[in-house]
């Protein structure tokens, strides 16, 4: 006869957890954050992608230098940091605290301030004053203040990144202007900072130890770190990354991919299980986008103990303008550059966002001035 089941053999078995996360989990069912970025949240009332990002969703921004990852950051953060309203008009922000780990060290906070203060003149109808700085504008004192939502860390390899990311969860308890305040954004820029550093440390490790030995990366525990605190807090995650390796045709004659291989172990690789083959050349970016529903998606995992899963990939890459050709003239050179700078500004910065999951492929376009960061369904070039 079996022996009864105990209470505690009972108890062992009911999974527990704590408040907070409790409470993170329950805001990640019922207030979706969004981005504010049309094209993205747009797309997900499609069925595009998810019911808007929501808390805990994990963004992988992938392109090449000068592509616009930083700057799609600036404008995240904005979204972020922004208090809903102001003076009872709609701002759109979320009004929480981001954090910002700058492992590039190119993060621009008076690039940043500029963006920041026009979107919020922009936003209320006000002119920009020429040096915004130290100006009493509510505007610009509003976008002042909105600095103070925003923490920057600067770590110098992936086991302090580990270990400031692992910090946050104290670093939020603690800080007397962070306590108050819901982390809403954690920002990785960039990713591959680190890549070469821990790819000659892992080979050099499993030279010494036998190439059988199994080495660790030390960006899996990154990938860990991240997955704990977005399990504790619910921020949107959003991790920049370099686009090294296009995906490249197999046969002569095929088209060239706007895609990249991941070269960042452990972490999700969306890849394309049609091999490129029916991808249109990326110069004819109409033709890409009317066969691109065609495309199927794979999303592997590049090993089982993957901690971090991946809500969305964006790849960015800007589009080609050819050069002038060596034998024209200064005048006629003159005559191009207004329909250029046109051309230029129309297409800006081509977006292809892929969702786990989903074989259609959203596109979004990002225009980048001065005073601004502009981001739109691909041939509309309306403001967001």
């Amino acid at each position: 006869m079996d022996s009864p089941i105990s209470a505690d053999s009972m108890l062992a078995e009911i999974q527990m957890e704590s408040l907070q996360n409790l409470l993170t989990a329950i805001r990640h069912e019922t207030s979706p954050l969004g981005t504010h970025i049309s094209t993205l949240d747009e797309s997900t009332r499609a069925g595009l992608m998810l019911p808007n990002f929501s808390r805990g969703d994990v963004i992988e921004v992938q392109g090449p230098a000068a592509s616009g990852k930083t700057h799609l950051l600036y404008s995240m953060l904005m979204t972020c940091i922004l208090p809903s309203e102001f003076m009872d008009i709609k701002l759109g922000g979320w009004g929480k605290a981001a954090v910002l780990l700058d492992t590039d060290d190119s993060f621009d906070i008076s690039r940043f301030h500029q963006l920041l203060a026009s979107r919020v003149c922009n936003i209320l109808d006000t002119p920009i004053s020429p040096s915004y700085v130290g100006s009493s504008s509510p505007a610009e004192d509003l976008a002042m203040q909105c600095l103070q939502n925003l923490h920057i860390f600067r770590p110098t390899s992936s086991l302090q990144l580990a270990a400031t990311i692992s910090y946050l969860s104290e670093y939020h308890l603690t800080h007397p202007a962070l306590q108050s305040r819901e982390i809403g954004f954690v920002a990785v820029d960039s990713l591959s900072s680190f890549y070469w550093n821990d790819r000659f440390a892992v080979e050099q490790l499993r030279a010494n130890n036998g190439s059988g030995a199994r080495s660790p990366n030390p960006l899996h525990h990154v990938l860990a770190a991240l997955q704990r605190l977005r399990t504790s807090h619910g921020a949107v995650i959003l991790l920049t990354n370099w686009g090294l390796n296009p995906l490249t045709p197999t046969r002569a004659g095929e088209p060239v991919s706007p895609f990249y291989r991941q070269h960042l172990y452990p972490f999700p690789i969306p890849t394309d299980s049609s091999q490129s083959t029916r991808h249109s050349p990326i110069l004819n970016h109409a033709a890409f986008l009317g066969q691109r529903q065609s495309v199927s998606l794979d999303w592997t995992m590049p090993s089982a103990d993957q901690p971090l899963p991946l809500t969305a990939h964006i790849t960015l890459r800007p589009l080609f303008i050819q050069p002038f050709p060596s034998d024209i003239t200064l005048r006629d050179a003159k005559q191009e550059e207004g329909s250029r700078r046109a051309i230029l500004m129309k297409s800006g910065v081509q977006g292809l966002v892929r969702i786990p999951g989903k074989t259609a492929i959203g596109d979004l376009s990002v225009y980048i001035t001065d005073l601004d960061i502009l981001v739109s369904q691909s041939g509309d070039n309306s403001e967001d």
